[in-house]
């Protein structure tokens, strides 16, 4: 920068936007020390620092400085747990009386929060999450957060992650509809002086960083950015973007692959999709994954499931499918990754697929072959199982065909979880050893805790909703309380009428299958109580409370002989997706380390 060289004497202090990684990485061998400074004017300049020693790709802001309190919240004022995104509010000495001539503004801004305390907090506006190392990262403004899938996005997250890969200079991201009628992202791209990037190797790096959901699909190459007055980037002015993600390329040979191109020009807004394209490298998710089915099902009425969908997820794989009438014999045996030596088998969440599972096989560092148990209601020729008695019997059987006698390793998902660990109790009836067993956030109903645990947990939901209520107008309470008791009514399932939260994106003529498997899911884990399984669970968790849930740990230690537990990044529905996944992962690879 300007040729400065430098003076090792001089402490650099770097305040007022986000410290570029470029930036800290040209400074950190030029100054003795660097540090990353935050802090709005409304709370006397600057409230939090970090001293930089690297040139992260997420540069934290750091932790409070002294008579400083910082607290992340999410959007009812209830404190995020670590790894979630949430609104960044201070408090202490440095925060402002208000706004001179605004009492609205300064209303809105500076609030009291009884879960805090009695002293005055100031919204900053900005979303953070904390570390589980304890400083905060700076993930850009509420007002720039937007919904993709059902999930929260700061788009300054995704931009900064972009300006990290090779050949980006500047990047700018926006919204835009995709085929699904749901958010998709879009970027445009400043390429750096000598840049060779392209969209498929931006779209790579971002994969290794960010969760799917958060990578865009679409990329436009430009001059510049527009920006405002102030500096920041001006999304309004940015021109339309058309560019596709690329492909490679390989024309259809035949009407099956030509309709296929055209489903996936039309779910994915690929140009010229080539046949030998990944689905899911194109920006396919799992509501498109379920649409693509969809069409394949009223175009040549046959019914792909999911696995097979991940096992050919190009136009020549479906091809030869379809070509074949889909009629592969139906296994509940799914090999995300070859490996040697004896397998992990992971079960299932309540959908059934496994699709959610293949991003977990890739990162683990073992040599271990993964395999995935899938339901068989999955497959519109078979019914589904009943209970978790009859799916554990039938995985049971499904994996002595691979690997006949133990020890086995398992693990589950959810209400996956559930299914392993009543394998687990199976397996040791029989007298087979089980080196390894693993629950990923795997609840049981609050019915089954001590009685002490129980009262603990009613008592922290009373006091959430005394809090609530302390900070809510009068006349807000009716339709808070009625809202509650709503949820109360329908807290694991759905009312009359009502469709369940993880069933609303699946075709309506996919919807009826996938829905009876989850009422019967759903059934299940309000009757499952753990057996006696007298070998050692590695129970995954989530950091931070629950609210949406009990805790499940004392009803695992009490059935359990012995309980290690592993705390995980995200949260329930996203500890699949990169970046969480990568801390279970971590954690996994270190846990199956032992049992070569």
């Amino acid at each position: 920068y300007a040729g400065w060289p430098g003076d090792p004497h001089l402490k650099a202090l770097c305040g007022g936007d986000v410290l570029p990684r470029r930036l800290a990485a040209d400074l950190l061998p030029r100054v003795s020390q660097l540090w990353n400074m935050y802090g709005p004017t409304e709370t006397t300049i600057w409230s939090l620092r970090h001293r930089v020693t690297e040139a992260e790709s997420q540069i934290p802001i750091g932790t409070p400085l002294g008579n400083t309190t910082v607290h992340v919240v999410d959007r009812d004022g209830n404190p995020a747990p670590a790894g979630v995104a949430g609104e960044l509010l201070i408090g202490g000495a440095g925060v402002a009386r208000g706004y001179r001539g605004d009492p609205e503004l300064t209303a809105r801004r500076f609030v009291s929060l009884p879960a805090f305390g009695q002293g005055r907090l100031y919204r900053t506006g900005d979303a953070v999450k904390r570390r589980t190392d304890g400083p905060l990262e700076f993930l850009g403004r509420t007002d720039n957060q937007v919904k993709i899938r059902g999930f929260r996005v700061g788009l300054e997250e995704v931009e900064e992650a972009l300006a990290g890969c090779p050949g980006v200079a500047a990047a700018a991201v926006v919204t835009t509809p995709d085929a699904s009628g749901q958010s998709s992202l879009a970027a445009f791209i400043v390429e750096a002086m000598g840049g060779t990037g392209n969209a498929a190797s931006w779209q790579a790096a971002l994969r290794n960083r960010l969760p799917g959901y958060m990578v865009p699909t679409l990329y436009r190459v430009v001059p510049s950015l527009p920006m405002t007055a102030s500096g920041k980037i001006d999304r309004a002015r940015l021109p339309r973007i058309e560019a596709a993600a690329p492909t490679s390329r390989g024309a259809p040979r035949d009407p099956i692959e030509r309709a296929l191109v055209g489903l996936w020009q039309e779910l994915l807004a690929v140009a010229q999709p080539g046949i030998d394209d990944n689905f899911f490298d194109l920006g396919g998710h799992s509501l498109l994954a379920f649409l693509l089915l969809a069409r394949i099902k009223a175009l040549w009425g046959q019914e792909i499931t999911m696995a097979a969908l991940f096992n050919a997820p190009t136009i020549r794989g479906l091809a030869n499918l379809l070509r074949t009438e889909g009629q592969t014999a139906f296994s509940h045996l799914v090999r995300l990754r070859p490996g040697t030596g004896r397998p992990l088998f992971i079960v299932h969440g309540i959908l059934g697929n496994v699709l959610q599972l293949a991003a977990l096989a890739r990162l683990l560092r073992t040599g271990r072959p993964i395999w995935a148990l899938q339901a068989r209601g999955v497959d519109a020729r078979f019914g589904p199982h009943e209970t978790i008695a009859e799916m554990a019997d039938a995985y049971l059987a499904a994996i002595r065909t691979e690997q006949p006698e133990g020890p086995y390793a398992l693990a589950g998902y959810s209400f996956g979880g559930l299914v392993a660990y009543d394998m687990a109790v199976r397996l040791r009836r029989q007298g087979e050893p089980v080196e390894f067993l693993a629950l990923f956030e795997s609840d049981l109903h609050e019915r089954h805790l001590p009685l002490a645990a129980k009262i603990a947990y009613q008592g922290t939901l009373a006091r959430r909703v005394i809090r609530k209520l302390a900070v809510l107008p009068r006349s807000a309470w009716r339709g808070y309380m009625s809202e509650k008791l709503r949820k109360l009514k329908t807290k694991f399932g759905a009312g009359p009428g009502e469709v369940p939260t993880l069933l609303r994106d699946i075709p309506p003529d996919l919807a009826d299958r996938y829905r009876r498997m989850y009422e019967i899911g759903l059934g299940e884990f309000r009757r499952f109580k753990p057996g006696r399984y007298d070998g050692r669970l590695s129970v995954f968790a989530v950091q931070g409370p629950r609210f949406d849930a009990c805790d499940p740990l004392p009803i695992w230690r009490r059935a359990a002989a012995a309980v290690d537990v592993f705390r995980i990044d995200g949260d329930h529905t996203t500890i699949m997706d990169p970046p969480h996944v990568r801390s279970l992962a971590d954690r996994l690879s270190m846990c199956l380390e032992p049992f070569r």
